[in-house]
């Protein structure tokens, strides 16, 4: 499996490609590729063209949850669409895989809108959507983890600060229960794609090792949302990775450069940015 970064926070160096705060990644097979999230803006577009990937065409596009930065690039994806279109291409219509909040409206912070863009039904005309809160298995080796137990391993706040969702006219806390991941169960082992990690990134391991059946983590690419959390929280996380034996990490998009330090003293953080791509077996 080859990833691609389309969109994080920072780019790697001399690569010359667009960063903003948010997230996309590009995943692909022989002959078979997917989005995993869009970003904020159409900066994932700009960044695709410059590395020759065709995101027009890919078979599913899946989303961690439906925080702007993860879900306001598919207006400009579907624009992108609609153009190739009318100039008269030929485009597959892709699979898009979602917990089933993800297309609630949402608020934070006294911001009105933070959710997802493109409602459901809008979304339907463009090609197949399946929502689950239960694992689904995109292909044998690729699975959308659906909603994320959080008893055991948990490392996330479980508060939602001032953040809410709309519910039949009324504003509930947002717990984020939609916040999930990817996961690719290669010949050395897992890889597993984050967004944000708002579920806590132990326990997103966790779920992922048990829903693939394998211990074996060879990386994990993505937000480990803790960017706010206190340093010795993030000792005892880099602890719980690390007895995992966890070969690779490439922490980025909310992760924090603090956190990212102190994650290196007890695993192998490696840079991460916009246009660096990766192989995996």
């Amino acid at each position: 499996m080859k990833l691609t970064v389309l969109v994080d926070n920072h780019t790697v160096t001399d690569l010359y490609f667009s960063a903003e705060p948010g997230f996309s990644l590009f995943c692909e097979w022989e002959t078979f590729s997917g989005l995993f999230d869009v970003g904020y803006s159409g900066c994932f577009l700009r960044n695709a063209q410059k590395a020759g990937i065709d995101v027009c065409n890919c078979d599913f596009i899946a989303f961690s949850h439906g925080h702007a930065d993860h879900t306001w690039g598919l207006s400009h994806l579907l624009s992108h669409r609609f153009e190739q279109m009318v100039n008269g291409k030929t485009l597959r219509s892709p699979v898009f895989y979602a917990h089933p909040d993800v297309f609630l409206s949402r608020t934070a912070h006294g911001l009105p809108e933070v959710g997802i863009l493109i409602p459901r039904e809008r979304l339907e005309v463009h090609g197949t959507v399946i929502t689950s809160r239960k694992p689904v298995f995109i292909r044998d080796d690729l699975v959308f983890l659906g909603e994320v137990p959080r008893e055991a391993g948990d490392d996330a706040s479980g508060k939602s600060g001032e953040r809410y969702i709309r519910k039949a006219g009324e504003l509930v806390e947002d717990r984020l229960a939609d916040d999930t991941a990817l996961v690719w169960r290669g010949e050395n082992g897992l890889v597993i794609m984050t967004g944000c990690s708002h579920a806590g990134i132990c326990a997103i391991v966790e779920y992922a090792c048990t829903v693939c059946g394998d211990d074996r983590v060879q990386d994990i690419i993505g937000g480990f949302h803790l960017y706010r959390t206190p340093p010795a929280r993030v000792r005892e996380i880099g602890a719980t990775l690390a007895a995992r034996r966890i070969t690779t990490v490439h922490p980025c998009h909310c992760t924090g450069s603090e956190a990212r330090a102190i994650l290196s003293g007890f695993l192998d953080v490696q840079e991460t940015g916009a246009g660096m791509a990766l192989h995996y077996d």
